[in-house]
């Protein structure tokens, strides 16, 4: 059967819920625990190893890190060769890069290479067909999956709030090694960004920066309207049937919809419209658009609190048209 990696969030669980739901599908999961937090029956919590880090931690005034990468890591979580590395090459680099950045890096490597490692042991598996591999994780897990999904065996991606994020670091060795276009650029196999149009994390603003930036032309994105840093099960569905399309053949997913938009006509009210693919019966066509996008950078704040417009588009003879009316006369 075909194999897959969950990678969960940072302040997220190893869920055993994700392997059971895939192997009810004919799939093989390793959900990693990357900061030994699991969530399974008579292991619900923290490993044991974990816990002994954390108490150290709280007994300490060890340096806590905001990785960037949806969560936080702290010194302890790192090897105690790596943390001494770290600091080597921190005083070389005399304040270039800041200790925090440095083990951002240092952390996203390690995360990076235990997926590797997962795809490794599943490949390794009597059950496992090893041409058949996918990897697919949220926030800190989006990033993780485009650190991972480059390694050849990756033949199918699911990064969900993730992997279009950390564009702006200030950091010379965080751009240049874990920023995500250093990944993206190295990825050949198909991959579907699950990105939320408000997301504070996976900023829609990036999207086009990183479709153009892959090395692959099969591509798909979800953006459920609304919400910030998560998706409801309407978009959420776009993993499995991502899986199902490039490791079991046993889905094929509809065209990208023909879309026109028509910014000047005699009313002055733009018009946008859509023309899908209609080999599945087609239950709806919703428009949303905004004025509130803002050029190059884009701040958190304005990608949470950006407002969208709704327009309920009607259809004749298989194309759908929406009104764009904006909020200034």
């Amino acid at each position: 059967m075909p194999g897959l990696v969950q990678i969960h969030g940072g302040g997220q669980y190893a869920d055993y819920k994700a392997c059971l739901t895939n192997a009810k599908r004919s799939y093989a999961t390793v959900s990693i625990a990357w900061a030994g937090r699991i969530s399974a029956p008579g292991l619900c919590g923290l490993t044991e190893r974990s816990q002994i880090v954390l108490g150290r931690q709280n007994r300490s005034s060890q340096l806590q890190v905001d990785h960037g990468l949806g969560g936080r890591l702290t010194a302890t979580t790192l090897p105690a060769e790596t943390r001494e590395i770290i600091f080597r090459v921190h005083n070389r680099q005399r304040g270039r890069s800041t200790r925090s950045s440095l083990l951002a890096t240092a952390a996203g490597f390690w995360c990076a290479l235990a997926a590797r490692r997962a795809l490794t042991f599943l490949e390794q598996q009597p059950e496992v067909d090893p041409d058949r591999l996918g990897v697919y994780g949220h926030s800190m897990g989006g990033k993780l999956t485009v650190m991972t999904a480059f390694d050849s065996r990756v033949k199918a991606a699911v990064p969900s709030c993730g992997g279009i994020s950390d564009r702006y670091s200030d950091s010379p060795l965080f751009r240049a090694t874990i920023g995500d276009d250093v990944s993206l650029k190295k990825i050949k196999c198909p991959i579907i960004f699950l990105s939320p149009a408000n997301d504070f994390h996976g900023r829609i603003g990036d999207l086009p920066d990183s479709i153009n930036e892959i090395a692959t032309k099969d591509w798909r994105v979800t953006c459920s309207p609304h919400h910030n840093h998560q998706d409801t099960a309407d978009y959420e569905v776009a993993t499995q049937l991502w899986f199902d399309q490039h490791l079991q053949n046993s889905f094929e997913f509809p065209a990208t919809p023909e879309t026109d938009l028509t910014l000047k006509n005699d009313d002055g009210v733009p018009i946008v419209t859509v023309n899908p693919d209609q080999s599945m019966p087609i239950l709806s066509v919703d428009i949303f658009y905004t004025q509130h996008g803002v050029a190059g950078r884009d701040p958190h704040e304005n990608s949470m609190h950006r407002f969208w417009h709704h327009a309920a588009a009607k259809g004749t003879g298989g194309v759908w048209a929406a009104s764009l009316p904006s909020e200034q006369p």
